[in-house]
C-alpha cells in the first residue's frame, strides 16, 4: 500500500501481488491465403497493390502486384490487421527479389498505429513498435521508434533472392526476444539469432505488411502463412490509483474486453456504490467515475463480470482497498499588514464556505482571540488598497 499527496490531488495508489502467473498459448491470426481473393474483412490497406498467386504446385501465396510503376523508385504498398499481441510468436513464410535499402519489407509485429507506413517516407505515419526488415541483406529484428529503426539481433547468413523463407519471432513475458529463419521446406536448416531483451513496447494496435520497392520489382514480393500465438497470462488487477476527487483508475494485467465493462462491474464501500460511468482509457485500463467527491480514509473496490480479450474472467472475489487523502490544508499564516492575514493553501479553497466559525486566532497565552468579521481579497487585488505595511510584531 502507497499512500502519496501530490499537486492538491487526492491520490491514492495500490500495487496488488502478482504471485501465481499461468501462462497459455491462444491463437489469434491464421492466414495461409488458399482463398482465391483477399479477405478484405482481415486485411485493410493497399488492396489493389496485392493479388492471391496460385504457383505452379497449386500452393496459393499473397504477391506484391502494383501494376501503377513506370520505372523509377520509392514506391510502397501496405496491408495490416488489428492485433493486440505483444507476447508470443509471431510466424510467416516471405520471398523477397532484392535487399537493399530501396527494395525491402517491414513485417509489423506490433504497431500503434494501422498503416505501416515509416517515418522517413511518409511523416504521418511515424508508428511505434516492432518489425522484422530485409532490407540490410540479413532477416533483422528491430524496434520502430516514432519511424525511425534500430537494430535489435538478426541472423548470421544473408538472404538469398528469390528463395522462400519461414521466418519466427518469440517474445517471452521477461521480454526476451529472438529470431528464427529457415529456407520453407526445411525442417533442419533453421538459423537463431542471439536473444535480445528489450520492454520498450507493450501495447499493440495492429499487425502489417510494408513494402518499399521500384518498379523493376513491383510484382515480385511473395508472403504466406502468418500466424500468431499469443502468450496469455492470469487475468487479475495490477493497481488502482485516484486521479481526482470523484474518479478511480484501474490497471489489468491483460487487454480487456471492453464490452464487459459496465457499472454495474463495479462497486464501491462507504456510500460511494455503484460509479455513474466506466470507461476504458486504453487496452488495459478503465476509469470509474462516482457522483459524490470521495473523503479522506480507507475504501475497498469489489469487481465482478470482468472479462480480458481472450475471454478469462476476472476472479469475482477480486477486491482492492486503497487509502485515500485529503491534500486540502493550510500551509502557512503569514501578516502582511495590520489589517491583511496572508493564509496559503495547498489549492483554491471555495470562498463561500469561509466564515468567522471557520478560523481561529491563538494568542501568545494560548486563548483564543476573538475573529472580526472579514472579507476574501485575493492577492491580485492587495496593490490597489491604501494601506501601509506595519511592524507584523506589533499585531501578533
Amino acid at each position: 500500500m502507497r499512500e502519496t499527496i501530490l499537486g492538491g490531488v487526492w491520490l491514492g495508489v495500490l500495487f496488488l501481488s502478482t504471485s501465481g502467473v499461468l501462462t497459455a498459448q491462444y491463437l489469434t491470426l491464421d492466414q495461409d491465403f488458399e482463398e482465391e481473393i483477399l479477405d478484405t474483412d482481415i486485411w485493410p490497406g493497399d488492396l489493389d497493390h496485392f493479388i492471391i498467386h496460385e504457383m505452379e504446385d497449386g500452393n496459393r501465396l499473397l504477391r506484391l502486384n502494383n501494376e501503377e510503376t513506370s520505372g523509377g523508385s520509392g514506391f510502397h504498398s501496405q496491408i495490416n490487421t488489428p492485433s493486440t499481441v505483444v507476447y508470443g510468436e509471431w510466424e510467416f513464410s516471405i520471398e523477397v527479389p532484392h535487399t537493399t535499402t530501396q527494395n525491402y519489407v517491414y513485417i509489423y509485429l506490433i504497431s500503434d498505429l494501422n498503416q505501416s507506413y515509416t517515418g522517413d517516407t511518409v511523416p504521418e505515419g511515424e508508428i511505434s513498435g516492432y518489425a522484422v526488415y530485409t532490407g540490410n541483406k540479413k532477416f533483422e529484428l528491430r524496434r520502430i521508434d516514432n519511424g525511425s529503426g534500430v537494430s535489435l539481433t538478426s541472423v548470421p547468413s544473408e538472404i538469398v533472392v528469390g528463395q522462400l523463407y519461414h521466418v519466427s519471432v518469440t517474445r517471452s513475458e521477461d521480454n526476451e526476444w529472438q529470431l528464427q529463419v529457415r529456407s520453407a521446406g526445411d525442417e533442419q536448416g533453421a538459423e537463431m539469432s542471439d536473444p535480445v531483451y528489450d520492454d520498450t513496447y507493450t501495447f499493440s494496435e495492429y499487425f502489417g505488411i510494408y513494402v518499399q520497392y521500384t518498379s523493376g520489382y513491383s510484382q515480385t514480393f511473395y508472403f504466406d502463412n502468418f500466424l500468431i500465438q499469443a502468450t496469455i497470462t492470469d487475468f487479475y488487477l495490477e493497481q488502482v490509483e485516484v486521479v481526482s476527487p470523484t474518479e478511480l483508475d484501474l490497471y489489468f494485467s491483460n487487454v480487456i474486453d471492453q464490452q464487459s465493462i459496465t457499472p454495474a462491474g463495479f462497486h464501491l464501500d462507504g456510500g460511494a456504490g455503484v460509479p455513474l460511468s466506466a470507461r476504458p482509457v486504453n487496452q488495459k485500463q478503465v476509469r470509474l467515475a462516482f457522483a459524490e467527491p470521495f473523503s479522506g480514509g480507507s475504501y475497498t473496490l469489489s469487481i465482478n463480470e470482468i472479462k480480458d480479450q481472450f475471454e478469462q474472467l476476472l476472479d469475482p472475489d477480486t477486491k482492492a482497498e486503497f487509502t485515500v487523502v485529503n491534500p486540502f490544508r493550510a500551509l502557512s499564516a503569514e501578516l502582511i499588514t495590520g489589517r491583511i492575514l496572508a493564509i496559503e493553501f495547498t489549492e483554491s479553497p471555495d470562498v463561500a464556505t469561509w466564515s468567522t466559525e471557520a478560523i481561529k486566532i491563538i494568542n501568545h497565552n494560548g486563548s483564543l482571540a476573538e475573529v472580526p468579521d472579514f472579507e476574501i481579497i485575493r492577492p491580485e487585488e492587495w496593490p490597489a488598497l491604501d494601506i501601509y505595511p506595519e511592524s507584523k510584531e506589533e499585531h501578533l
